[in-house]
């Protein structure tokens, strides 16, 4: 050229979340899966909301912080916006507020956050052996949660307090190991 214009290519990956609809009796997926939302954002570890109008995630790369998306792909909110590696939100029973772990603390421990981003709360401390994939059973009563450590998963209470904030019980209930 004539140094006054430059071209060149580069790499543009595109990350979808897609839908699939399932047979209930058969549990086959039914027709092609449908793209919700395309984006160059790269996201892990989906979660469905309790009224199946909202999925929880989380961004994948130099910083790794929790998002909601609408079923429909249209709405993308942001639920964390911080240096820490926030990761696997879950909803919780109600679905107002997300489990999830991170190392906010300097060790990973397990938080929970209201899906608007305020009321962030620790369940269990950092340092705790168990802080991989919380997850809060249906009821709303119990935190599983595993230890990649130990290969592990111990079952805690767990309570909702003042303003729907939740607390794990210090007092682990079951602990399975990976030979269960």
């Amino acid at each position: 050229g004539n140094g006054k214009r430059i071209a060149f290519t580069a790499p543009a990956e595109q990350m979808t979340i897609e839908r699939l609809t399932l047979d209930p009796v058969t549990q086959q997926g039914v027709g092609l899966p449908v793209v919700i939302r395309r984006s160059s954002t790269s996201f892990e570890d989906l979660a469905i909301s309790p009224n199946d109008e909202t999925l929880a995630t989380h961004t994948v790369g130099r910083k790794e912080n929790l998002c909601l998306v609408a079923v429909d792909g249209q709405k993308l909110h942001g639920v964390t916006d911080d240096q820490f590696r926030n990761r696997a939100p879950v909803f919780a029973a109600k679905g107002t507020r997300l489990v999830f772990y991170s190392d906010r603390g300097g060790d990973y421990g397990v938080y929970s956050i209201a899906t608007d981003g305020s009321g962030l709360w620790p369940l269990l401390p950092t340092g705790s052996p168990y802080y991989r994939r919380p997850t809060p059973s249906p009821d709303g009563r119990f935190l599983a949660v595993g230890s990649p450590v130990a290969s592990r998963v111990a079952v805690l209470p767990l309570a909702a307090g003042i303003g729907g904030a939740l607390s794990a019980g210090a007092q682990v209930l079951f602990e399975f190991d990976s030979r269960w």
